[in-house]
């Protein structure tokens, strides 16, 4: 009949049951397999990488953190999944002797095999893309600054776009913008601002010829919180 994907449990008629049962299982450990070693790359950096709260663009509807939080969320339930998946299949054959039981199974089940494929490609495909995004942007770039509260861009491009967040009226007054030190510092030095289309990159990937503006900051952020965004990781500790 249409759509009843008996295309899937023909090879057992055709093959012989234990032997298509066998192949079965033998896929389905190999997609468990890969499972964990794909979630031995991008669950660890979730409890070891500290990750601002807001990205280089000072969106905090999406930030890296988000972006790394995201994946592992897409990730890990699919990645259990398919290795319950091969657990249900070896204890299933573990369990049934005979041959008509196993095809039984394999009828029941004959999408279980295609969906399991299925959530192993976009589960870990979502889960790499975001987070290796979210750990190149912050890692490599050297974006992580001072406790992870902040990135080291957010402040230059605070001051930029004036974009400032505002005081809750506990320790800044109630709805004033909050300006940083730098802000502070290179207004008081009459450092002119690069148009609101500037975006700075740092790192080693992407070298870049920067505004004036933020060469100053970079030297600011150095010389006045030890900070030195502009290399790998350096974000995020007070190594020259």
């Amino acid at each position: 009949m249409p759509f009843s994907c008996a295309e899937f449990v023909y090879p057992a008629l055709a093959n012989g049951i234990t032997q298509y049962w066998d192949m079965i299982v033998s896929a389905q450990c190999e997609v468990a397999i890969y499972s964990a070693l794909f979630m031995t790359l991008w669950v660890p950096p979730l409890f070891e990488v500290n990750f601002p709260d807001v990205d280089d663009e000072g969106d905090d509807d999406f930030s890296l953190r988000s972006s790394f939080l995201l994946g592992y969320m897409v990730g890990m339930p699919l990645c259990v999944f398919n290795i319950a998946t091969a657990v249900f299949y070896q204890l299933k054959g573990a369990m049934l002797a005979r041959e008509s039981d196993r095809l039984v199974v394999l009828w029941r089940f004959r999408w279980l095999p295609v969906v399991n494929t299925a959530c192993f490609l976009i589960g870990n495909f979502i889960a790499c893309i975001l987070t290796f995004r979210a750990g190149e942007i912050s890692q490599s770039n050297g974006n992580s600054c001072m406790d992870g509260s902040d990135s080291y861009l957010r402040w230059y491009l605070e001051w930029v776009r004036t974009e400032f967040p505002l005081g809750e009226g506990v320790v800044h007054p109630l709805g004033q913008p909050i300006v940083n030190p730098w802000a502070v510092a290179a207004d008081a030095a009459n450092i002119s601002r690069p148009p609101p289309s500037y975006n700075p990159t740092i790192g080693l990937f992407k070298p870049r010829v920067h505004h004036a503006s933020f060469r100053a900051y970079v030297e600011f952020m150095a010389h006045d919180l030890g900070q030195h965004g502009t290399g790998p990781r350096r974000g995020c500790n007070h190594s020259p």
